[in-house]
């Protein structure tokens, strides 16, 4: 393969990490959506979506990093940044890919950490609720005793 073809390679799988990554964006947004609204049984289906599209990106990473090293080797170059001084086809359009993958991982993680932060949100109020319920159940326990079964030996309920 020619630096060329690497390169040509290199876009084509930061295309696909890109489509991705708008799709974990739109899950992202999904799951904020479903928290807000209550319908936290969403929540899991949503984040098993998530991680599929994940693992694929997974992979094209572990394929970028191939063809990046090989084309490092080739061109005995240690970073993309002398990348430009080649002038080869397509560089320019690796770079803008590179950007616009760094932005929308940004994007993800400010979504992410407010989705979190509104689960642990709701996850105290539910803990809060669950408090209050047991204190309550304590309190009507200590004013309303329940009345035990207990036989007497002493009474005949013969008749």
């Amino acid at each position: 393969m020619e630096a060329k073809d690497y390169i040509a390679r290199l876009n084509e799988i930061n295309s696909e990490k890109l489509a991705l990554l708008d799709e974990l964006f739109l899950f992202s947004k999904s799951q904020r959506d479903a928290i807000l609204s209550g319908r936290l049984d969403e929540l899991e289906t949503l984040i098993t979506e998530k991680q599929h599209r994940m693992d694929a990106i997974d992979r094209l990473d572990e394929k970028f990093v191939v063809y990046a090293e090989r084309l490092k080797k080739m061109l005995s170059i240690s970073s993309f940044q002398s990348l430009a001084d080649y002038g080869f086809p397509g560089t320019r359009e690796l770079k803008e890919l590179v950007e616009k993958i760094h932005q929308r991982l940004s994007e993800i993680k400010a979504m992410d950490d407010e989705n979190t932060a509104l689960v642990k949100k709701e996850l105290h109020a539910t803990k809060e609720q669950i408090n209050h319920s047991n204190a309550f159940k304590r309190v009507s326990n200590a004013y309303y005793p329940e009345a035990k079964d207990i036989p007497s030996h002493y009474f005949d309920t013969k008749k």
